[in-house]
């Protein structure tokens, strides 16, 4: 047993024919610039892509394209993801497509906010928000010796 713990995951995900539709009632509650991911352009050919950037512009979004995510993404992949979504000042990444593209879309998130903890110096707050800070022992490679 792991014991007592909250696991949060806030990425939301929309699964069936109509789930265009909960996209007008989500955008709002995000900022102007919209990082749209997907993967090799199956979404151009069945008609999702044109559905959704005409949602995007009538909600008056700027769409940033990060189009080309394969199956099982290349870290060089995942650095043009994140460099896009830091040059346009991404507010929302919405992925458009299978798991690739989701799990594509979450990391390049998680990345830009651990880059940004980094930045502020607040990296160990993220990474162990639970516990206390504490000081780090070195010992001597002895035995019965008192740490430094």
């Amino acid at each position: 047993m792991l014991g007592n713990f909250m696991y949060c995951n806030p990425t939301k995900l929309y699964f069936g024919e109509d789930s265009l539709a909960s996209l007008n009632e989500e955008l709002p509650k995000y900022g102007q610039n919209v990082q749209l991911v997907y993967g090799g352009g199956s979404i151009k050919k069945n008609g999702i892509y044109d559905k959704v950037m005409e949602i995007l512009k009538a909600n008056g979004k700027n769409v940033l394209e990060d189009a080309g995510v394969m199956p099982n993404p290349t870290v060089q992949k995942l650095y043009e993801g994140c460099r896009i979504a830091r040059e346009g000042k991404a507010d929302l990444i919405l992925a458009v497509g299978g798991g690739s593209v989701c799990d594509y879309a979450k990391a390049v998130r998680r990345i830009l906010k651990i880059w940004t903890l980094i930045l502020q110096q607040k990296v160990w707050l993220y990474i162990f928000p639970c516990r206390k800070r504490r000081s780090l022992r070195i010992c001597r490679g002895r035995k019965n010796s008192a740490p430094l």
